[in-house]
């Protein structure tokens, strides 16, 4: 799929590097440490109370916070341990992750490692079927408007007609289902936007 994965970023972290960085000392992190009430007992104990997916969970939302009063590094370092935690089977959660890396990357302005999360997470969902679940189409649209608002930023036109042209008919097909979620409305207005802006 189209997304410019391969781009050069100077003077950046790439996203594979700072994952690797995140999973080689985990507890290093400043995701990690302000997590760390969240993942133990609270009788300082220091057990785990709770399964590895649930700790998946809690490095999810501590990123979506993160990301919310714009310390985008911290986020980054907590969706990448709530990935190196989340099942390789588990498709839809790997693809959300990186999106939400993606996102993170996107708002920090690292815009090739934006895309290169794009990539992944598409990578990660797989081909969209025809009787795509509505988790599943929800997931697909969000990643899709990350990549499109990243080609926007770029004023990559030609990439951002090549998404275009993947995404509508994907969001017309599905006009007579029940909608999967905001992500849709979200992404086809912006496909919108953008179809305005090239005329």
């Amino acid at each position: 799929p189209a997304g410019g994965g391969g781009r050069a970023s100077p003077g950046r972290r790439p996203a594979a590097d700072s994952a690797k960085a995140a999973s080689a000392n985990p507890d290093d992190s400043p995701a990690s440490q302000s997590a760390r009430p969240l993942v133990e007992k609270p009788d300082g104990a220091g057990e785990v109370a709770q399964s590895r997916t649930s700790h998946c969970d809690l490095f999810e939302r501590l990123g979506l916070v993160l990301a919310l009063v714009s310390r985008y590094d911290e986020a980054r370092d907590a969706y990448t341990r709530g990935l190196s935690l989340a099942p390789d089977a588990d498709g839809g959660r790997n693809a959300r992750l990186h999106s939400l890396i993606g996102g993170v990357e996107n708002s920090a302005h690292r815009f090739a490692d934006a895309l290169e999360q794009w990539d992944l997470a598409e990578a990660a969902l797989g081909q969209l079927s025809a009787d795509a679940d509505a988790e599943c189409l929800a997931t697909w649209f969000t990643l899709q408007q990350g990549r499109i608002t990243t080609l926007y930023s770029l004023g990559d036109t030609d990439e951002l007609d090549s998404i275009v042209t993947r995404v509508k008919p994907v969001d017309e097909a599905r006009g007579t289902a029940p909608p999967p979620g905001k992500p849709v409305a979200a992404a086809a207005h912006r496909i919108d936007d953008v179809q305005h802006l090239r005329r």
